[in-house]
C-alpha cells in the first residue's frame, strides 16, 4: 500500500505521514476504491499532545476535512487524525497516479503547510490483448485468442500484404476467442496477395472500444501464417492429343495414331490449362521418350521421328506461379520399323563359270502387318567401268541365274525397297578361278587359272619354267641346241668368251648386272 515520508508540523517532535489503501477496483467501471489515512505521532516518548483542532486532506483535487477532539491524544503510538474512502476513475488505459496531501490546525497548539505524495494505482486490465492464434490455409476458418477483462466491445482484423484492414469484424462482444467465418470473396482477397507462392504472413489484431469512444483504440496482434491448398493447375487428360502429320505414312497405316518408328512425325497438342486461387500458368513441360521441354503456351508442337521400338508415354506438365503442377498423360502407340535387311549370296558356279548364282533373303518389319516387299531388283557392273546395267527384277530368297564373264571381276548391288524405305546391298564377284583346268584344246594344264600357252603347265598364269627361268635368268648348258625349243620364249646368246663375275656393289667395276670388262689374255 502507498504511504508517504514522514512530514514535519510546527512541533519538532510531530510528525504525520499518509497512507493510501486500495479496498477494490472495478474493471467494468475502470475506478478504484481507496482509503486515505492521516497518521499524527511523535517522536519522543512519554508525551502527548492534544486539545481540538481540524485535519485537512486534499484527495485527487478533493478537500476533504474532520474535527480533532481532546479525546484524540498524539502519543509516539500512531494516531489517524483523519480517514476517508473514495472512489477513483481510472484513465482510459487503466493505469492510475492519485495526488494526497494533508495539513493540520490544532490548538495545542500544531500547524503544518499542505504537504503530500503521488500514489500509484494498481493498473486495472482494460484494452483486449492477443495471446494467440493457429496457422491455418486457405479453405479453413482462422481462429484468434485474446484477453478481454473488460468485456468491452471489440474489432477483429486480418492484415496481409501491407493491407491493414483486409479482413474485418466489428463491434464483437467475446472473451477469450474469435472464429473468422471466411467467405469466398473474403478468401480470394487473401489468395489474391500470395500469386507466386504458397505462404502468406497473416497478422491477426485485435482492437477495443473504450468507455466513451466511438473509435477503436489499444490494438494487439500476432503473425501467423496461412498456407494455400488444393491449388495445383486445373489440367485433364482429354486436353491432350497426339498425331502422325507424316501423310506418306499415313497413307499405308490409315491411322494418324499409329506412330511408325523413325518415320512418322509426331505431333503433340494440349489446350491451355487452368491457375487457381490466384496464380498464374508459368509453363508447360513437354515430356516423351527421355527428354523434356519447356514451352510458354498451349498449342501444337512437333517432335519429330521418334527412335523407339514400342509404346512410350507422353505427359504434359503445367506448373504455376505458385511452382504447384499438374501433369496428365497418355499412352503413344509406336509400330517398330527398321530398314530392309538384305542378306545377300553371289556365287560363280564351280567357282569360275559364268554362271552366277544370286540370292537374296530379306526381311522386313510388319508394322502391324501392313508392310511388305514393294521392289527387289539387282543389277551388275565389271568393277573397271564407271556404268551400271539397268535394275532387273527378282525373286525373294529364290535362287536366281545370272550371267558374269568370268574372265571379270564384277559388282553386284540389290535394292530392296518395303513401303517405308529402301536398302542396298553389294558384293564384289571376282574372275572364274579354276582350282584345276584342263584344256583338251590347248593340251594344257592350269593351277588357279586357265593356261594360255599350248601344251603347257601352268600355275597362277605362269608355266613351271617360267618360274625356274623368268626373264633375266641364265641358262648355261654344253648343248648348242636353243632353249627356246624346251621352254618356249625368246632367248639370247649371252656370247663366247664372257665369265659371269657377282655383283660387288662397293667395286665400281662390277656394282651392276651385266657389266662387262678385263682382257682374254694376259
Amino acid at each position: 500500500m502507498p504511504t508517504s515520508q514522514n512530514f514535519d508540523t510546527s512541533n519538532k517532535y510531530i510528525k504525520y505521514r499518509i497512507e493510501v489503501i486500495v479496498n477494490s477496483q472495478s474493471t467494468e467501471n475502470n475506478t478504484s476504491n481507496i482509503t486515505v489515512k492521516v497518521w499524527f505521532f511523535r517522536t519522543n516518548q512519554g508525551y502527548s499532545t492534544y486539545g481540538s483542532g481540524t485535519c485537512y486532506c486534499n484527495i485527487n483535487g478533493e478537500n476533504y476535512s474532520q474535527s480533532i477532539t481532546p479525546s484524540q491524544k498524539i502519543t509516539s503510538s500512531p494516531i489517524v487524525l483523519f480517514e476517508k474512502s473514495a472512489t477513483i476513475p481510472h484513465e482510459n488505459d487503466g493505469t492510475k497516479s492519485v495526488w494526497v496531501s494533508a495539513y493540520i490546525r490544532h490548538n495545542a497548539p500544531v500547524t503544518s503547510s499542505d504537504q503530500g505524495f503521488t500514489a500509484g494505482l494498481p493498473r486495472i486490465p482494460r484494452a483486449a490483448q492477443f495471446t494467440g492464434a493457429d496457422d491455418f490455409n486457405d479453405e479453413q476458418n482462422p481462429k484468434i485468442y485474446f484477453n478481454n477483462p473488460a468485456g468491452f466491445r471489440l474489432q477483429f482484423k486480418l492484415e496481409a500484404g501491407g493491407n491493414d484492414h483486409l479482413i474485418v469484424r466489428d463491434n464483437i462482444r467475446a472473451n477469450n476467442a474469435y472464429t473468422f467465418n471466411l467467405t469466398e470473396s473474403e478468401r480470394n482477397l487473401l489468395r489474391a496477395k500470395t500469386p507466386n507462392s504458397n505462404r502468406l504472413t497473416v497478422r491477426f489484431t485485435v482492437g477495443s472500444y473504450m468507455p466513451g469512444s466511438s473509435s477503436v483504440s489499444n490494438w494487439s496482434y500476432g503473425d501467423r501464417t496461412m498456407n494455400i491448398v488444393n491449388a495445383n493447375p486445373t489440367f485433364k487428360a482429354n486436353q491432350l492429343s497426339y498425331k502422325d502429320t507424316n501423310m506418306n505414312v499415313i497413307n499405308v497405316t490409315n491411322n494418324d495414331q499409329l506412330i511408325v518408328r523413325n518415320k512418322s512425325d509426331l505431333q503433340v497438342s494440349f489446350t491451355n490449362a487452368s491457375a487457381n486461387k490466384y496464380a498464374s500458368i508459368s509453363k508447360y513441360q513437354i515430356i516423351f521418350n527421355g527428354s523434356s521441354q519447356d514451352k510458354n503456351s498451349a498449342g501444337a508442337y512437333n517432335l519429330g521421328q521418334i527412335d523407339s521400338s514400342s509404346k512410350l508415354k507422353l505427359a504434359v506438365k503445367v506448373v504455376d506461379s505458385r511452382g504447384n503442377s499438374t501433369t496428365i498423360s497418355k499412352n503413344v502407340q509406336i509400330l517398330d520399323w527398321i530398314l530392309p535387311v538384305i542378306n545377300l549370296t553371289a556365287k560363280r558356279v564351280n567357282n569360275y563359270e559364268d554362271d552366277t548364282k544370286l540370292t537374296a533373303r530379306v526381311d522386313i518389319s510388319s508394322v502391324n502387318h501392313l508392310n511388305s516387299i514393294e521392289i527387289l531388283q539387282y543389277r551388275t557392273k565389271k568393277v573397271s567401268d564407271s556404268a551400271w546395267s539397268s535394275w532387273i527384277d527378282f525373286q525373294n530368297d529364290t535362287e536366281t541365274n545370272i550371267i558374269l564373264d568370268k574372265l571379270f571381276v564384277w559388282n553386284l548391288e540389290v535394292q530392296a525397297k518395303d513401303k517405308f524405305g529402301i536398302s542396298l546391298q553389294s558384293v564384289i564377284v571376282p574372275k572364274g578361278i579354276p582350282i584345276m583346268f584342263f584344256d583338251s584344246q590347248k593340251l594344257s594344264v592350269g593351277i588357279n587359272c586357265f593356261p594360255q600357252k599350248n601344251e603347257s603347265f601352268e600355275i597362277s598364269g605362269k608355266t613351271i619354267f617360267d618360274m625356274v627361268y623368268p626373264v633375266g635368268s641364265i641358262y648355261m648348258s654344253v648343248s648348242s641346241v636353243n632353249p627356246s625349243t624346251m621352254f618356249g620364249g625368246t632367248w639370247v646368246s649371252w656370247g663366247s668368251g664372257r665369265v659371269p663375275v657377282g655383283v660387288n656393289t662397293s667395286d665400281t667395276s662390277f656394282n651392276s648386272a651385266e657389266k662387262v670388262g678385263g682382257n682374254k689374255e694376259h
